[in-house]
């Protein structure tokens, strides 16, 4: 039996979406029971302590993006819309630290640390509407995190709430943090299943002050991890230049993403950049 009844308390006082804007919110086929749009942490605390008293599964939504990640959900009553949580927290250019809500999109957050020459070195796809608590509940990252590394390299710290109605802070402000266990770590890739990410707080980098990509085709495999072989020898020795991405892609999948006649074979795609 559904169990509207006790969904309908958990949810009272908060923001309802209305019933036509539920499919927009369906997780593998699953239509959710109901929608709502939170403003606070405090808000999200409530309801998921709520919901666990009354055994009503809440799932969050950040961009949705990957929202399709892991095992089908059993069931779907509560999904949490944390497009609300949009506020950037504390910008400490000179620390390159920045703190800001969960629903903090990345394009958006790139944007404005870009006017002080800084970015946060993540770049996974849908980066429009890809948002920070989302990007760290589904470890996304790309091709970037060979110079930079992933979440977990540049995640200084997060507060989360528990399904107890607690709001819980793990890791700091700080690069270097030794006290205690790294527990922020385990909210990695967890998608949600260990409460809901409210806050985060990253690590930056300044903006290279240059930055060239390339593309190299090669008839066999062997060719292309040789000139792999002689770019990292040559970005190695070099000084002022990273190589911040490099990708292989085989002749079959090198088809399937582009039409052009041009790119054929084993096509190797790298990105160097450096300070002038």
């Amino acid at each position: 039996m559904e169990n509207y009844g006790a969904i309908n308390r958990v949810v009272s006082g908060l923001k309802v979406l209305d019933e036509k804007e539920l499919v927009n919110f369906q997780i593998d086929g699953i239509v959710p029971k109901t929608v709502v749009e939170v403003e606070s942490e405090e808000e999200i605390a409530t309801l998921l302590k709520s919901a666990n008293e009354n055994e009503i599964s809440v799932i969050p939504w950040g961009g949705g993006t990957m929202i399709d990640l892991g095992n089908i959900p059993k069931r779907v009553d509560i999904v949490v819309s944390l497009r609300k949580l949009n506020r950037i927290i504390e910008y400490s250019p000179e620390d390159l630290v920045v703190t800001s809500e969960s629903g903090v999109t990345l394009d958006s957050l790139q944007q404005l640390l870009s006017k002080k020459g800084q970015f946060l070195a993540l770049d996974p796809p849908f980066s429009q509407a890809a948002t920070l608590g989302g990007i760290i509940s589904s470890n996304s990252f790309g091709p970037m995190r060979y110079l930079y590394g992933g979440v977990r390299d540049l995640l200084l710290g997060i507060k989360v709430a528990g399904t107890n109605g607690a709001l819980m802070k793990f890791g700091g402000k700080v690069v270097k943090n030794v006290a205690g266990y790294d527990v922020k770590k385990l909210f990695i890739g967890s998608l949600g299943t260990l409460g809901i990410i409210t806050q985060t707080t990253f690590r930056l980098y300044a903006i290279p002050e240059f930055e060239e990509s390339f593309i190299a085709m090669f008839n066999s495999l062997d060719d292309a991890f040789n000139a792999i072989q002689k770019i990292l020898r040559r970005i190695h020795s070099s000084i002022g230049i990273g190589l911040s991405a490099i990708e292989m892609l085989d002749p079959n999948f090198s088809e399937l993403l582009n039409h052009s006649e041009f790119i054929r074979g084993y096509v190797l795609v790298a990105r160097v950049l450096g300070i002038t």
